[in-house]
């Protein structure tokens, strides 16, 4: 792949990025379905990782968590950094040696970035004192709300921007 035709890849990535984000935190914080948001940021280097080589798609997650920490609060210091990390190298894996790149990749990994970020919250809220069922619903219904909405608005995007950029 050319120079060139890699800037233009990652560029369109991350104009996508940032309309998701938006889209984050302007819309999707303001909808509330049995009692929580979607959150779709940590899925946006999990998709990522599914496509791209690992170096970049673990470069692009420290971009995207970097920009996440400034932009949203979280139970952790560095928490969107190392969530985005951890979620692209394990995606990465995930599509290079379990299931082939594509949809069903796609759901596979953003379950995997959910289930992480909704797990140090819960661990975040059980050494806070709550209960581990609320702890554990409050993952569960994270997960089951957020992982649509991460299929339907970053998959088809990143895929298209992989397809037209692709020699």
């Amino acid at each position: 792949m050319t120079r060139r035709l890699l800037t233009i890849r990652w560029s369109f990535y991350g104009l996508a990025t940032v309309l998701i984000l938006v889209l984050q935190s302007q819309v999707l914080g303001r909808i509330s379905i049995w009692g929580v948001c979607p959150i779709v940021l940590t899925c946006l280097g999990a998709v990522g990782a599914t496509r791209e080589p690992l170096p970049h798609a673990v470069i692009y997650a420290i971009v995207l968590g970097t920009v996440s920490d400034t932009l949203f609060a979280a139970a952790l210091p560095c928490f969107y950094v190392l969530l985005c990390v951890a979620s692209a190298a394990l995606s990465g894996l995930v599509a290079r040696r379990v299931v082939v790149p594509g949809f069903l990749c796609s759901v596979l990994c953003c379950a995997v970035a959910l289930l992480l970020s909704g797990g140090v919250s819960a661990v975040v809220m059980l050494h806070s004192g709550a209960p581990a069922g609320t702890a554990t619903g409050l993952l569960l219904r994270e997960v089951l709300i957020s992982l649509p909405f991460a299929l339907l608005l970053i998959h088809p995007v990143f895929t298209r921007i992989h397809r037209i950029t692709t020699p």
